[in-house]
């Protein structure tokens, strides 16, 4: 609520402008997107409004074109309904003075809510990640000590496809935040199910908890699913960026983590978002050739392909009796990491022969780069070399006095000292028993239960030490019968 305020205030000028200039004011694809909300809103029917949407004659002149399928429109047919539905309910007079005195005012300010809401999601995501309320409120800080530099929203600007869908982004990112969170969670009730009696009331305790966390999970993917949805509709690069999470998660497994079946759910529901994204897109060629649904394929082949539980078992196969070697599961996880790649570049050159829309981000980071020379539509999105520049001293002289280097800094040094700890931790434990370790990557108990590797041979010399000093004592018992057999056949013959 306070980010809103300040974002009204800053623009509460040009909330009084006339609906003439305000439709003016926006230029480029801010224009060129609010027009569609404005067709909506101007059509005599609802009807009518969809279907000027549906068969757009103007874009592409003279050919017509699907608008929803061609562009990512989605929130302006869907805004510009919800105004009509509003001045429906309220009437002109209503609306205009409750509401929003123009359509530009009420298209203007559901970005701005929108954008208060991805706020208020980062600092939740600081808190999720810290584990503390106070880290939720210093992310807040420091995003107002740079405000200046980090937000600043023109209003030509605010149509502009990521100002709707980072807060979904957002919002994905703090689901699978929690999720990770509650798959160790998971693992820690796995591994007290794993110790304790079967009937015992720990156990019982522990079975309900555990459900209790596979219910919360299922909550925190239908959150990853809308909000994946939300951002792959509103958005056309919404696919780099999930391509991104999508090898960036497999890359946390690889490493060492044990988080595979958690993995594979939320590659199951990204892929479920993405074919309903295509539905609602009516199948378009540049989502379709896109990297996204390789990189699914290739990673989720790879799971059902290579799972770690059989990877273990056939090294534990391949050692036989030798338990003092150590399980070999990071050049495994390199080799699994090997094969998605080439499945995926397969894939993509496979479908050589098919012209990709989006060659132009290619084009424009291969320029960036300075391995392709300039052409049109690097031009075009770098607007004469004031766009997609490369992080300059200005800017870093800009944000240095905020100290917000210095945090992040020893921040990212913490956090990978911890993650060294915890991977020599998970190798270790990786060695000594496989099995456990493939349990809490499956969260399952169906796994037989194992001693450590070490630990037999351990048991072995304690039962002969034991064996040993019992030993006397079981040869003088046996003397002591003997003895007793001989007087029993004595008293027996004295008998008449």
């Amino acid at each position: 609520l306070f980010f809103l305020f300040v974002l009204h205030r800053r623009h509460r000028l040009t909330f009084e402008w006339p609906y003439e200039k305000q439709q003016i004011s926006a230029y480029s694809e801010g224009s060129f997107y609010y027009s569609f909300f404005n067709d909506v809103v101007a059509a005599p029917t609802w009807q009518a409004g969809v279907h000027a949407i549906l068969r757009d004659e103007r874009s592409e002149h003279p050919d017509v074109v699907n608008a929803l399928r061609r562009f990512n429109v989605y929130q302006e047919l869907l805004v510009g309904l919800l105004y009509r539905g509003v001045r429906h309910l309220l009437g002109d007079v209503w609306l205009a003075e409750y509401v929003a005195r123009t359509p530009f005012n009420f298209y203007t300010a559901c970005v701005f809510l929108l954008q208060a809401l991805g706020v208020a999601v980062l600092a939740a995501l600081a808190a999720v990640a810290g584990g503390s309320a106070f880290c939720a409120l210093a992310c807040f800080g420091f995003f107002f000590a740079n405000y200046y530099h980090r937000l600043i929203i023109r209003v030509q600007a605010v149509p502009l496809r990521e100002n709707w869908a980072l807060p979904f982004l957002w919002i994905n990112i703090t689901a699978i935040a929690l999720l990770l969170q509650t798959h160790a969670r998971l693992q820690r009730a796995t591994l007290r199910l794993w110790a304790a009696d079967k009937d015992s009331a720990s156990s019982l305790r522990a079975h309900r908890f555990l459900e209790a966390l596979r219910q919360t999970e299922k909550k925190l993917l239908a959150v990853v699913f809308l909000s994946t949805l939300c951002l792959l509709v509103s958005w056309q690069f919404g696919v780099f960026v999930i391509t991104t999470q999508v090898a960036a998660l497999f890359a946390v497994l690889l490493v060492g983590f044990p988080c595979e079946r958690v993995l594979r759910r939320i590659l199951l529901v990204l892929s479920a978002a993405f074919v309903s994204t295509l539905l609602l897109h009516f199948f378009p060629r540049y989502l379709l050739l896109s990297f996204l649904p390789h990189t699914l394929l290739a990673v989720l082949a790879v799971l059902h392909v290579w799972p770690v539980s059989r990877l273990l078992m056939r090294q534990t196969a391949e050692q036989g009796e030798a338990r003092g070697v150590a399980l070999r599961l990071f050049p495994r996880n390199v080799l699994r990491g090997f094969l998605a790649v080439s499945i995926c570049f397969l894939v993509r050159l496979s479908l050589r022969s098919f012209e990709k829309d989006d060659s132009h981000v290619f084009q424009l980071l291969l320029h960036k780069l300075g391995l392709a020379t300039s052409s049109f539509d690097t031009s075009i999105y770098l607007m004469g070399g004031t766009e997609f520049d490369f992080f300059s001293l200005y800017f870093f002289n800009l944000i240095a006095p905020s100290r917000l280097f210095l945090f992040a800094s020893v921040s990212l040094l913490l956090f990978l000292l911890l993650s060294t700890d915890q991977l020599l931790f998970l190798n270790r434990l990786c060695r000594l028993s496989p099995g456990l370790y493939a349990a809490l990557s499956e969260e399952s108990l169906s796994l037989k239960r194992e001693p450590l590797l070490g630990q037999e041979e351990h048991r072995a010399k304690a039962e002969k030490a034991r064996r040993k000093d019992a030993a006397p004592s079981t040869q003088h018992c046996a003397a002591d019968t003997r003895v007793s057999s001989a007087d029993d056949s004595k008293l027996r013959q004295r008998k008449p």
